[in-house]
């Protein structure tokens, strides 16, 4: 799962939400010395990874994915996730999308001061170009993927991702429809027990 469906299984509170969307970011220790219920956050997004990366229909698009881009299979899900979320947002939520952005972005704003400066800072430039919003095209997945190959040591293995996508869409539509509502139950469940 990538940064739109991080944002969007926190649910309103801002403490969750930027929590969350750092966690990737973090440092364990630089995570332990949040507060308490951004620690919270933290804990959900570990949970969202773990039950991601378990879940057979997932797994199933790994195996798709992994025949022509290998070993970045399972990233380029996540990011594509943010797509299938996206076109298809009013099956999982009857919040707008501008609205749960917004959402975040003030989130990032008020609970931001928490974070390492130079993560904060990164985060505002994301917020500045609307970046939530950016998953929800191919022309704004090519991007993301383009940004991405500039960190790998093999880039090679991201040629014609799009065109991969594009191709298996309806299959990976279909895992996402499945998958995505048993990870919302499994979340709110996750936070109503503790997370902890």
């Amino acid at each position: 799962m990538n940064h739109l469906a991080h944002t969007h299984l926190s649910g309103s509170d801002p403490e969750l939400i930027v929590g969350n969307l750092s966690a990737d970011y973090l440092r364990k220790r630089e995570s332990l010395e949040l507060p308490l219920k951004l620690q919270d956050g933290v804990a959900l997004h570990r949970h969202i990874d773990h039950s991601t990366d378990n879940h057979p229909d997932i797994r199933g698009a790994w195996a798709i994915l992994r025949t022509k881009h290998g070993k970045y299979a399972s990233v380029i899900f996540d990011i594509y996730c943010d797509y299938l979320l996206a076109t298809r947002w009013h099956q999982f939520e009857s919040d707008s999308i501008e609205l749960v952005a917004e959402r975040a972005y003030e989130a990032i704003y008020t609970q931001g001061v928490h974070l390492p400066a130079d993560l904060f800072n990164r985060f505002k430039r994301m917020v500045s170009s609307d970046w939530l919003r950016q998953y929800g095209s191919y022309e704004g997945q090519a991007f993301v993927f383009e940004r991405f190959g500039k960190r790998l040591s093999k880039p090679e293995l991201l040629t014609g991702v799009i065109d991969t996508l594009r191709a298996n869409e309806q299959v990976f539509a279909k895992a996402f429809s499945t998958f995505y509502p048993w990870m919302q139950k499994s979340c709110k469940e996750k936070l109503a027990t503790g997370l902890g």
